[in-house]
């Protein structure tokens, strides 16, 4: 459910839904007007996978709340070798 696999599509895998959110967040968010941007997109699907999808990210620290807002966190210095 999370990665695809051979029984599980790209587009239908949590982790392309993350990327569908985490594109949207150049501007923070509140979990509303992020749902209502997604909302039409068939890979979202429906509401319980939006939030699963940012439960998700934000176990990974890409994002964050703050002031009732969801904004993206830039973590390019994780990946500095």
């Amino acid at each position: 459910m999370i990665l695809p696999n051979k029984f599980l599509e790209e587009k239908d895998s949590l982790l392309y839904v993350g990327a569908l959110l985490l594109d949207k967040l150049d501007v923070p968010s509140s979990v509303s007007e992020l749902w209502n941007q997604v909302n039409d997109n068939k890979s979202v699907n429906n509401y319980e996978r939006f939030i699963i999808t940012l439960d998700m990210l934000y176990v990974l620290n890409l994002i964050e709340l703050k002031n009732d807002k969801i904004r993206r966190i830039n973590n390019d210095s994780l990946f500095i070798c």
